[in-house]
């Protein structure tokens, strides 16, 4: 485990029993005491009545079943599929045998393997189809088989990551194919072994098309049934994989099949022996993979609760100006977090209490423009940091809330917005705060609010909102300042108000929102 730094992943995570793992082999011992915690059990069974209670067509598939010998009762003779199944989530500290990558996750066994090392693609088939079912998100699959475009098809079908094992002939497996190991297929992650040297093992496939990374896989010491064994082969080296894509689950619940294997294979440990032998040259770290999600941490509350606020930056502080409080009252107090030392203190209130409104940084001051308190306010103030004090500025024409602002060119830029009960407008209009004047800037041609409004390449981009008759809204419009024009773009994917909209390296990002529910969807549009 110390070659792929789990142990200092673990100082982070060390499994969720909500992340299910099917383990596609000769079975597991679930009643071996490292395992017996981990081992799955369906909730929509109840053991021994003989009724397939959860109408899956599996009576008693109690903690998965056998494809071989069609009943429920997936043991594990030839012992493969329970030294994989320890080494992917044996139970963790607890001072017994051996630790899984996953201290805590819940393994399902999927016997396809005969007592006699044998099986068949229908019966490996019918195993996926059944992980399918069950919503199991990622499966083991240390074995090789021949070529099957049925097979194929079904990984490629399934929602499932597939964790493979590169097999042991010791051969470049991209002119000499090895199944499933070779299948070109987006979510399957193949699996080399190396030894306790670091090097590629003698036995280990190899491929720099077909094979991703490597694992230890030469004298694993892991669980067999009644017991513990060492083992070698690739198809030890593929559980380490498996356990530490079941780590990245237990952190990150959301987390796509294809951004684990993204996560995997950026943050390999580059090893000179696997030069030209995998497409990463790298080993698996697991903790480098875990690390490269970053994380999120409680910090020192707000003095008090809000919402609908303002928010700016300025000096790597952070401005939470006005919004409404606990007892949905607008406020217009102003408060200011530092980073550095975990910290609050508050600053110069507001001049006008207010929510729902627009800011800015300009040139070492803040704007604040706009919002509603009852009625719906045109006002705009401007703060000093370095004088803590707050000045009235000229007012925007028109009054508006939930407007999208824009900074470019030392203007501010506000467009859409509310302007009164079901009142959507579509104005642009533009302040100068070197001469502390409005000018109306034209129009976009649909009028929205929450809308999401970012910048690109001097371009103000309006993305997004709800419309009135429309509702929500995936149309694009790119409003030019210079020339004041205003075009169409690509729609985004999905039409939804409440979202942000943010530009980083050339590109947009359009994150969140609402329709008729709040959606976690990110669409990056490349110009």
């Amino acid at each position: 485990m110390s070659k792929i730094s789990a142990p200092q992943a673990w100082d982070k995570c060390t499994g969720s029993p909500k992340v299910l793992i099917g383990v596609l082999d000769s079975g597991i011992d679930y009643t071996h005491p490292d395992l017996a915690a981990n081992i799955w059990t369906n909730p929509g069974e109840i053991a021994g009545d003989g009724i397939d209670n959860d109408g899956n067509g599996y009576i008693d598939d109690i903690h998965g079943w056998d494809f071989c010998y069609d009943d429920n009762e997936p043991t594990d003779i030839l012992t493969h599929g329970t030294h994989c199944a320890g080494t992917i989530a044996a139970v963790g500290n607890n001072n017994a045998g051996v630790a899984g990558v996953s201290w805590s996750a819940k393994l399902v066994a999927l016997k396809w393997i005969s007592d006699y090392n044998s099986g068949t693609s229908s019966d490996l088939i019918d195993a996926i189809a059944y992980a399918n079912a069950m919503d199991i998100p990622l499966t083991n699959n240390s074995y090789h088989i021949g070529p099957s475009q049925a097979l194929k098809d079904a990984i490629e079908s399934s929602n499932a990551l597939f964790v493979v094992s590169a097999g042991n002939s010791g051969v470049d497996i991209d002119l000499s194919p090895a199944y499933p190991a070779s299948y070109t297929c987006k979510n399957i992650i193949t699996v080399a072994a190396t030894d306790s040297n670091d090097n590629l093992a003698s036995f280990s496939n190899y491929g720099v098309t077909s094979v991703d990374l490597a694992a230890p896989g030469v004298s694993i010491y892991s669980t067999v049934p009644s017991g513990y064994g060492y083992k070698s082969g690739t198809s030890m080296a593929a559980p380490h994989v498996t356990g530490a894509a079941a780590l990245l689950m237990a952190y990150a619940p959301t987390i796509k099949p294809q951004q684990i294997i993204d996560f995997i294979l950026l943050n390999v440990d580059y090893l000179p022996s696997l030069n030209s032998k995998v497409l990463t040259e790298g080993r698996l770290n697991v903790s480098r993979a875990l690390n490269s999600l970053g994380s999120w941490t409680t910090k020192a509350a707000m003095p008090e609760r809000r919402a609908l606020h303002s928010e700016a930056v300025y000096n790597n502080l952070i401005y939470i100006m006005g919004g409404i409080d606990n007892n949905l009252n607008t406020v217009n107090t102003v408060r200011v977090y530092n980073p550095s030392t975990d910290t609050w203190q508050s600053k110069a209130n507001m001049l006008t209490a207010r929510s729902d409104a627009a800011s800015a940084v300009l040139n070492g001051k803040i704007y604040v423009a706009g919002g509603f308190n009852g009625v719906h306010l045109q006002s705009l103030e401007e703060y000093d940091p370095a004088t803590n004090t707050w000045t009235t500025k000229s007012s925007m024409p028109t009054a508006r809330h939930s407007f999208g602002a824009a900074m470019t060119n030392n203007k501010i830029y506000v467009i859409g917005g509310n302007t009164g009960g079901m009142n959507r407008t579509n104005i642009i209009q533009e302040y100068n705060p070197a001469t502390n004047t409005w000018q109306s800037r034209g129009s976009i041609v649909t009028a929205r609010e929450n809308l999401g409004c970012t910048v690109l390449n001097g371009f103000v981009y309006i993305i997004g909102g709800f419309a009135d008759y429309e509702g929500n809204l995936s149309s694009v419009e790119i409003f030019n300042p210079s020339t004041g024009d205003v075009s169409a773009k690509a729609k985004m994917n999905t039409a939804r108000a409440f979202l942000t909209s943010s530009a980083v390296n050339g590109k947009i990002y359009s994150i969140g929102g609402l329709t008729n529910d709040v959606l976690n969807i990110v669409e990056e549009f490349k110009p």
